[in-house]
């Protein structure tokens, strides 16, 4: 009796990790929770992607819009004033903030900071 229980309960946790692990924030959130990108993709957005596409993308999962800038401060990086700041509220168990640094209307950088107590 105690052997299928002890499988049951093993299979469902690797079942239960591998769907977690199959959301990019969740892998953000767990390996790592503070970044950047100026080449490549993250969280559906890839680096010369259109703000508005990228916007969507953000949006489509779950994050809020909260301001737009011409420069400023994303966490720990500066944004020069000739670039677009949008920065997004991460409204899930996961937390934090999420900027895409955009010029002439494309993305060029993507940070993210995921603090899942401040949630």
């Amino acid at each position: 009796m105690r052997k299928p229980l002890l499988l049951v309960i093993g299979l469902a946790a690797l079942i239960g990790a591998g769907w977690l692990l199959t959301d990019a924030r969740t892998r953000l959130t767990l390996f790592q929770p503070n970044g950047s990108i100026h080449s490549g993709s993250a969280l559906g957005v890839a680096v010369g992607d259109t703000r508005s596409n990228a916007e969507r993308e953000l949006l489509r999962q779950g994050m809020a819009l909260r301001e737009t800038t011409n420069g400023g401060t994303c966490f720990y990086r500066a944004v020069k004033p000739d670039r677009q700041l949008d920065l997004f509220f991460v409204q899930s168990w996961h937390g934090g903030m999420v900027c895409v640094v955009s010029r002439n209307k494309r993305v060029e950088e993507l940070i993210w900071a995921f603090q899942p107590i401040s949630f």
